[in-house]
């Protein structure tokens, strides 16, 4: 997991948090906490539960719209009607009705308003779903050797 965790992180650089900070009016420290426990929360979901037709649907999609080269431009709340739709529908096939306690937890972990939390993993999702779309294509892999990678 370290891996994957590491390269999406790479996407989330200082000026892209600085950028995200502005959007939800939180400190950039507390904003790059709640970006990394989401990452984190999403990739442990994905390797709990990826193992789904319509996850692996979802990012093969979001590999072809080549997400990643729209990052900063996501983290200013400008996302494209494409990029919010994956994003939506890789968080309700992950986290269904556990939405509320997913975002308790990264509340929990860094002392940020639900209210961040919440576009915070908005922001985020289409993110990850991107980088592991892209992924899937780069190392020629299946969902099922991508979710064994990520446990």
């Amino acid at each position: 997991m370290e891996q994957y965790y590491n390269g999406l992180k790479s996407h989330f650089t200082s000026s892209v948090v600085k950028l995200s900070a502005k959007v939800v009016e939180e400190p950039e420290a507390k904003v790059s906490a709640a970006i990394d426990a989401i990452i984190k929360g999403l990739l442990e979901k994905i390797a709990k539960n990826g193992n789904k037709q319509e996850i692996e649907e979802i990012l093969v999609e979001a590999g072809n719209l080549k997400i990643l080269t729209s990052v900063a431009t996501i983290c200013q709340n400008q996302i494209t009607p494409d990029q919010q739709r994956i994003g939506d529908d890789l968080l309700q096939h992950l986290l269904g009705d556990g939405a509320a306690d997913f975002t308790e937890e990264v509340v929990k972990k860094t002392a940020t308003t639900a209210v961040s939390v919440n576009r915070l993993t908005d922001i985020v999702a289409p993110v990850v779903a991107g980088y592991l779309g892209e992924t899937l294509k780069k190392e020629k892999l299946t969902m099922t050797d991508l979710v064994n990678k990520l446990k």
